[in-house]
């Protein structure tokens, strides 16, 4: 009877962790898997607790705890600014001069998932800004995967160019998964 009320409320504190980590949004900053880790362990150690389990519970629970907390953060849309510390790894080309950054959305993906989009005046043609910023994404490691877009991990970049400028403006969009 002890293991199947630990059992179930290993369930319902799981259900718990699952709902507050995605409407807090705490599973989706930078430090979102020890968090989520730390939730999980609380339920997990109570369950163990009712089941009277021992050492290897306690253990088995903390590696649960772990792997659950990692596995909400890996499945959660990052951050505006665990995107924005990934464009900016990106070396901006020489002459490129930025004019706007812009972050918007939210990890609940309600009316937008996060995205920053940054806008530089490019010396130059639109074909010669778009080259640069492709080699620059490429040398971080970026991948081409399409039309003007590239990905690197869970994160994508996709270039246009930007004609509300007087100058040739190219603006570079990144967002995260969704």
């Amino acid at each position: 009877m002890r293991v199947a009320v630990a059992a179930v409320a290993t369930l319902l504190w799981c259900a718990f962790g699952l709902a507050f980590g995605s409407f807090s949004g705490l599973s989706s900053e930078r430090l979102g898997w020890l968090w989520m880790a730390l939730v999980y362990a609380a339920g997990l150690a109570l369950a163990v607790l009712l089941a009277r389990g021992g050492r290897a519970w306690f253990v088995g629970a903390v590696v649960a705890a772990v792997a659950l907390g990692t596995l909400h953060w890996l499945v959660s849309p990052p951050t505006t600014d665990r995107i924005a510390d990934a464009a900016a790894d990106v070396e901006t080309p020489a002459g490129f001069d930025e004019v706007s950054r812009d972050a918007r959305g939210n990890t609940w993906c309600f009316k937008g998932c996060p995205q920053v989009e940054v806008t530089y005046v490019v010396p130059g043609s639109i074909e010669e800004a778009e080259t640069a910023m492709a080699a620059a994404l490429e040398d971080d490691g970026w991948s081409a995967s399409g039309d003007n877009t590239w990905k690197h991990g869970i994160y994508q970049a996709t270039m246009t160019q930007n004609t509300s400028l007087d100058e040739v403006g190219l603006s570079v969009s990144y967002s995260g998964r969704s």
